[in-house]
């Protein structure tokens, strides 16, 4: 039988269903099979060129306009630490020096009563000696002002001293010598010892290292260097002269931070080591030489037993001979030779009559004041030379601040640039 055209059937079998028609689908409500493909499935299309090169643009210039705000902040932060390195140490030595000023005061002011006949005003010394060590302890505290408030006690201590040790050289009364020399090792030098050692703590934990501001001021670098692989393929050429002057700034930049920062780090490294290592030994030297003069002349004045001198006082003599140990130019310069001058004539003060005391006195007083003026030069030129790098590292540092600003606006803009001349052709 022959099937009429256009409608065609597959055949019948045994078994098997008549097939379909479309018509006959639709009459009987059954709906045509969908695409198995969903919008989610369907593959996107690619970014545009002009797209992508002005992501690039707005990431780069983001990045570099970010270290043109934040680095200047942390060089300021910089600079601001190593002045308060700087003030540390100014102040720790001014302490110390305060400390063997005041003995010194107290060395002058025994040896003036040990010399002066009856009736005679004794030698104003002592006087000196006080006036310089309340000039240096003002200046510690103007150094810090937030300190001022701690150290107004031992500002009193200090005039209450000064008080009594002109009145004891006034009255030539030992007893007065006494109570002034108590006051002075059981009350004014404490309160100073307490306060260099919170300096000391102070400046052993304080840093300057910011050298982390490295790798922040490394990241502009690194996306313009992608950014311009980006631009290469898309833009099929190889240089662009904006990201090149935005790369070339960004580097210069980069070594210069580097540089201040790790100078940074390892000036702090040097004051906290070797520079208060060497003042700390100046300084105490400076405290032992004057503390075992002091004491030789309270055990002349009868103020102190001579048994518990004599080992106070060598103590004290042990104490300057391992500190001056640690000074390279001690030997050099014969202050060695000089402290063991001075250990002689103690012992033949020790040992000699009454009536010899006059001449062994003048005597002693030569290795003592070559001694004294010596660690008195040290220690003012240790501070100098302190000083001086910390300020001109700061000064450096502070120079340096409107330069990486300037510099990564520049880049900054010179990469901005750069990618805006092939965006505009692809747009």
């Amino acid at each position: 039988m022959t099937q009429p055209p256009g409608n065609p059937t597959r055949p019948f079998g045994p078994g098997m269903p008549p097939a379909q028609t479309t018509q006959g689908n639709k009459r009987q409500g059954v709906a045509p099979a969908r695409s198995s493909s969903t919008p989610e499935a369907r593959e996107r299309r690619p970014m545009t060129t002009s797209r992508v090169l002005a992501l690039w643009r707005l990431v780069v210039v983001l990045s570099c306009l970010a270290v043109a705000v934040i680095g200047p902040l942390v060089l300021n932060e910089n600079r601001a630490s190593l002045e308060r390195v700087n003030s540390a140490a100014q102040q720790v030595l001014l302490l110390k020096s305060v400390r063997g000023d005041l003995l010194a005061a107290e060395a002058s002011g025994t040896h003036a009563l040990l010399i002066t006949a009856p009736g005679q005003e004794p030698d104003r010394q002592f006087a000196e000696d006080l006036a310089t060590a309340s000039e240096k302890f003002t200046r510690a505290a103007t150094l810090s002002p937030p300190d001022a408030e701690s150290m107004a006690p031992v500002g009193a201590s200090l005039t209450r001293y000064a008080a009594e040790l002109s009145r004891a050289m006034a009255t030539g009364s030992t007893t007065a010598m006494g109570q002034a020399s108590d006051f002075l090792q059981g009350d004014l030098l404490v309160q100073l010892d307490v306060l260099i050692s919170d300096n000391l703590v102070w400046l052993e934990v304080s840093t300057a290292d910011q050298r982390w501001l490295s790798a922040l001021v490394a990241m502009p670098i690194v996306l313009i260097l992608i950014a311009s692989v980006v631009a290469a393929r898309r833009t099929r050429r190889v240089l662009n002269l904006g990201l090149v002057i935005a790369l070339a700034i960004s580097v210069s930049i980069l070594v210069l931070v580097t540089q201040l920062v790790t100078t940074s780090a390892q000036s702090v490294s040097v004051v906290q080591t070797s520079g208060v290592t060497e003042a700390t030994s100046v300084a105490g030297a400076y405290a032992a030489v004057t503390e075992a003069k002091a004491i030789e002349g309270r055990v002349l004045l009868g103020v102190t037993p001579a048994q518990a001198g004599g080992a106070a006082y060598s103590a004290a003599v042990d104490a300057a001979g391992q500190a001056l140990a640690q000074l390279p130019a001690a030997q050099p310069s014969g202050m060695v030779d000089q402290l063991g001058a001075m250990v002689n004539t103690h012992d033949q003060l020790m040992a000699a009559p009454t009536a010899q005391l006059p001449e062994l006195l003048t005597a002693a007083q030569q290795p003592y004041e070559a001694l004294v003026e010596w660690l008195a030069q040290q220690s003012s030129q240790i501070g100098s030379n302190l000083d001086q790098q910390l300020t001109d590292h700061a000064k450096t540092v502070q120079n340096a601040i409107g330069l990486v600003a300037a510099g990564m606006v520049a880049a900054a803009l010179a990469a901005g640039i750069g990618l805006s001349q092939p965006l505009r052709r692809y747009q």
